[in-house]
């Protein structure tokens, strides 16, 4: 289990509050960089109490949470094209495709 770090905000402007979110990327390891040059921060469950305790963790020790994950722990297979659209979500999506 893992989750992305981001940052989520809620603005009291007008009549309607804004809520924006964001997932934060870093460069990409060695293993995605033949994918993409940049890749979401990936937060190991140990690391999650840190990263929301925005009151108890230095900011610097948040910084140090903001790395690329090893390589050597992430797999990646072929999917197919349907995951590029937003409409789609089906846990299908995530099967392996034939080649």
């Amino acid at each position: 289990m893992f989750a992305f770090a981001g940052l989520w905000e809620r603005w009291d402007k007008g009549e309607e509050p804004i809520e924006s979110f964001t997932i934060i990327v870093t460069a990409a390891n060695d293993f995605l960089r033949q994918i993409h040059d940049r890749m979401p921060v990936i937060l190991e469950l140990r690391e999650c109490g840190d990263w929301f305790d925005t009151e108890g963790t230095p900011a610097s020790a948040a910084v140090e949470l903001l790395r690329s994950f090893p390589s050597e722990r992430i797999e990646a297979y072929p999917v197919g094209t349907q995951v590029n659209r937003r409409a789609n979500d089906d846990p299908e999506l995530a099967e392996p495709i034939r080649q």
